[in-house]
């Protein structure tokens, strides 16, 4: 079952134009995007999230790897960098200082934390959808039985209030439900990602 969620935001530097996309589809250029580099999954993903938007925007963006969010940060409070990814947790503190800007988040809907931001699809790329999350799988061929009282349990600890209080601690958002439902979602998201990775002709290299 998916247990909780959380959505990618995207964040500017304070003095760049509040139509940032629109400008840059406007005048024709293109747009430096930093992006941590961590695992080699992460790193594949990230590639296919920039260049998702990118095409679906009409506008060309320019992959800019950083060793983490620190770095990648630290560029773009610097105006090395135009835009940048990255998660709800780390970009807070900034964004309340007032030294980045958040643009969006990549959700399906708002974030509770920031409702005054809009989701991507809102701000005008209509279907743009990337969330991370995180979910509980038991073994192949464990009895139904089993797997039924495994999630009515976690489902049952995810209305805790303790609990959605820590999830929501570090941006995330409580999902719960079915272990169909679940498999459903992985489904679509492993389609939805092979076929961008293959559009994209993106390959994955294991460090060594």
């Amino acid at each position: 079952m998916r247990t909780a969620q959380a959505p990618a935001r995207k964040a500017t530097n304070v003095t760049l134009p509040k139509q940032l996309v629109a400008e840059a589809r406007e005048l024709g250029v293109s747009l430096s995007q930093a992006c941590e580099r961590g695992l080699a999954a992460a790193v594949a993903e990230r590639r296919a999230q920039r260049w998702l938007e990118s095409n679906q925007a009409g506008i060309e963006a320019v992959h800019v790897p950083f060793t983490g969010t620190a770095p990648a940060l630290n560029a773009l409070m610097a105006g090395s960098v135009n835009v940048a990814f990255t998660d709800v947790i780390t970009a807070g503190p900034f964004i309340a200082a007032k030294k980045i800007r958040a643009l969006a988040v990549s959700g399906s809907h708002r974030f509770k934390g920031l409702p005054d931001v809009p989701t991507v699809a809102e701000a005008g790329l209509p279907g743009f959808v990337v969330e991370g999350w995180a979910g509980l799988v038991a073994a192949a061929g464990t009895p139904p039985e089993r797997v039924k009282y495994l999630n009515q349990q976690v489902n049952k600890a995810l209305q805790d209030p303790e609990v959605i209080k820590k999830v929501s601690a570090i941006g995330g958002e409580i999902v719960g439900g079915s272990p169909e439902k679940f498999g459903a979602f992985m489904a679509a998201e492993d389609t939805k990602w092979g076929e961008l990775v293959d559009k994209a002709h993106l390959q994955v290299n294991a460090s060594k």
